[in-house]
């Protein structure tokens, strides 16, 4: 067997430990989460359960994520990108426009 499928296999096997390894990691921190939050609940005041309620509540409702509108656009802009007929801007250029024009939008 020729020594690059050797090595080919092995990082192959490594990419997949890696994995293994970060998507436990995220789930203890999750679940270390949960409890903590578990127990903060249990002890704490009405004011806090309704606000966390409301929380909760308008999160269930702002599915924007499975909006098939909004993921047609997102698909389409990023093929878009992807193809070269749409040129992207760096993330601080983006962020001074969008600042400048909240400034411009103030006075």
């Amino acid at each position: 067997m020729p020594y690059h499928l050797i090595h080919v296999r092995i990082q192959t096997k490594t990419l997949q430990f890696c994995k293994f390894e970060i998507n436990t990691t995220v789930m203890n921190a999750l679940k270390q989460m949960r409890n903590e939050v578990k127990k903060y609940i249990d002890t704490a005041d009405s004011k806090v359960v309704k606000m966390m309620h409301a929380m909760l509540e308008v999160e269930k409702e702002s599915d924007w994520w499975r909006d098939e509108d909004i993921l047609s656009i997102v698909e389409e802009r990023t093929a878009e990108y992807k193809s070269g007929r749409v040129k992207g801007i760096p993330w601080e250029t983006a962020k001074k426009q969008i600042l400048s024009s909240k400034k411009k939008a103030i006075k």
